[in-house]
């Protein structure tokens, strides 16, 4: 088996830290046998070159990070320039791991800007150099842990060029734009949870590290069965996808499309009825016989009415878990139940189908956790190329 191959940065404005660290990744490399692709840069502006350059082929798996860019780069550096390039970062490629390394993590005027990128999520792991002073051997450590971080990531790969088809496939800039800011959320939310389940075995050999909404080994697995961050990533796919029928259809077309396919739909979910009928979900019977529109379409309506094709069993199920997420908390909502949710939003709104990524989420799905089955079988779906 080859070694695994991980693409770093080095971003820091002292050359001979830069090369410090270097002969450290090297070391690695050697200790847990991986190959490594190493950037460096000590000027800001080399360090956004790199970061905004990057492409689905040369992401970083890793940034080491220092803070204060003030000495060594006069011109463009200044003393909190590596919080802006953090930010920048992440906004970028949400899924590089970010490792800050700094004399100054302990400073008080840094801790507060410090906290927040913490407690986002967008720095994951902090070493402090005084401290590596006292122990040799602390690098190599957090660098395990990183290791085991990014490859629990992996399926992120997949999602995050998915989210990148799928605003690739939206024409409305409104849309387009809230479209980013919940599809960050999505991610934020599934790494601080795939990041937990390593965190919280390694809190003893790590230093000053933290995720989105901090967790800790004793209220971890509470957390978990609660699931309340995964239905946050539920509820948030299924309104990308009303938003997206809101888009394409209007009301009255929404309604001439329920009366005329209805039959299909029920045929092609592989159930007669729906509720008591499809069009009894948009309408109601008056005393006089005659249908009358009700008030409000519900989640379901908006989500038939795309496409009336094979999609429409998936955009079911979503409809039942994202009701279960909403309305039932004893409902036990997991990973594998935002995967399915993701592909469903992928197989609607995506144009070229075929680029739909599913190698690592393949890869990640869980058989031991509830909606296992559903997510095996969009898989299916997708692979076989049906839509």
């Amino acid at each position: 088996m080859n070694p695994k191959e991980y693409t770093i940065l080095i971003a820091d404005d002292d050359f001979k830290e830069i090369n410090e660290y270097k002969e450290k990744l090297l070391d690695c490399k050697i200790k847990f046998n991986i190959e490594l692709n190493i950037f460096t840069a000590s000027k800001v502006n080399e360090v956004l070159d790199l970061i905004e350059s990057q492409n689905a082929d040369t992401r970083f798996d890793l940034i080491l990070m220092d803070l204060n860019f003030s000495v060594g780069d006069i011109k463009h550096g200044g003393r909190f320039s590596g919080f802006k390039l953090i930010e920048t970062a992440h906004e970028v490629n949400p899924i590089s791991l970010i490792m800050v390394v700094s004399n100054n993590i302990v400073k008080s005027d840094f801790s507060n800007a410090l906290s927040n990128l913490i407690r986002s999520g967008k720095i994951s792991i902090q070493i402090d150099k005084a401290e590596e002073i006292k122990d040799p051997g602390l690098f190599e450590k957090n660098f395990e842990v990183a290791l085991k971080l990014i490859e629990k990531r992996k399926v992120l790969k997949d999602i995050f060029t998915n989210h990148t088809l799928i605003l690739e496939s939206i024409t409305d800039e409104e849309f387009k734009e809230q479209l980013k800011l919940d599809q960050n959320v999505v991610i934020d939310i599934i790494k601080s949870e795939l990041d937990s389940e390593i965190l919280t075995h390694y809190s003893k050999e790590i230093t000053k590290i933290n995720t989105l909404n901090p967790t800790t080994p004793e209220n971890f697995h509470t957390k978990k069965k609660q699931g309340v961050n995964y239905r946050i990533v539920l509820i948030l796919y299924q309104l990308i996808l009303e938003k997206y029928a809101e888009l394409n259809y209007t009301e009255v077309e929404i309604l001439n499309r329920l009366k005329e396919y209805s039959g299909n739909i029920n045929e092609i979910t592989g159930r007669t009825k729906i509720g008591k009928d499809v069009v009894d979900l948009a309408f109601k019977k008056e005393k006089n016989g005659k249908l009358k529109r009700k008030k409000f379409f519900s989640s379901l309506v908006k989500l038939l009415i795309i496409h009336i094709d094979e999609r429409i069993k998936f955009a079911e199920i979503l409809s039942k878990s994202r009701n279960s997420a909403a309305h039932n908390l004893e409902k036990n909502l997991d990973f594998n139940h935002c995967i399915f949710a993701h592909l469903v939003v992928s197989l609607y709104i995506i144009d070229d189908k075929t680029k739909i990524q599913i190698t690592n989420i393949k890869s990640a799905r869980l058989q031991e956790l509830p909606g296992y089955e559903e997510l095996v079988e969009i898989i299916n779906f997708i692979e076989a190329k049906n839509y």
